[in-house]
């Protein structure tokens, strides 16, 4: 939590589309409801101030009032609220298992991005060729 709230950006700064990918991915494929431990994570992960990822995650669930959600028990007693397609996915729920998913799904992200940057660059170079 003291890394999440070291990191400063804008407050009404809006997130760049890394960022967005990642909390669309969470928001849409595992919970509309993360604990805090997980947004925690998010914020470290995509470089945003805990507060943000807070209300990001608060203010798409005011927007979108849909979804379908399962409570559930970590081993450690804390409850969990997930998408049925999460749990269908995976039965055992954890912050170590939820970190290696964010992580991953980042990595992609991440190099999905450059790629895109690498075709936009291959683009406007053979289009100055002629």
């Amino acid at each position: 939590m003291e890394r999440a709230l070291r990191i400063k950006s804008l407050e009404n700064s809006p997130v760049n589309d890394r960022q967005l990918h990642v909390l669309r991915m969470v928001y849409d494929e595992i919970t509309m409801y993360p604990s805090e431990a997980w947004m925690v994570l998010i914020a470290i992960v995509i470089n945003r101030a805990f507060k943000q990822v807070k209300n990001w995650f608060s203010n798409e669930r005011q927007k979108q009032k849909v979804g379908q959600v399962v409570s559930i028990r970590t081993d450690t007693g804390e409850k969990l609220r997930l998408r049925t397609q999460a749990l269908q996915l995976c039965q055992e729920w954890s912050d170590s298992f939820f970190e290696e998913v964010v992580m991953i799904h980042h990595f992609k992200i991440l190099r999905w991005l450059r790629w895109k940057e690498t075709q936009m660059a291959a683009a406007s170079a053979s289009s100055r060729l002629y």
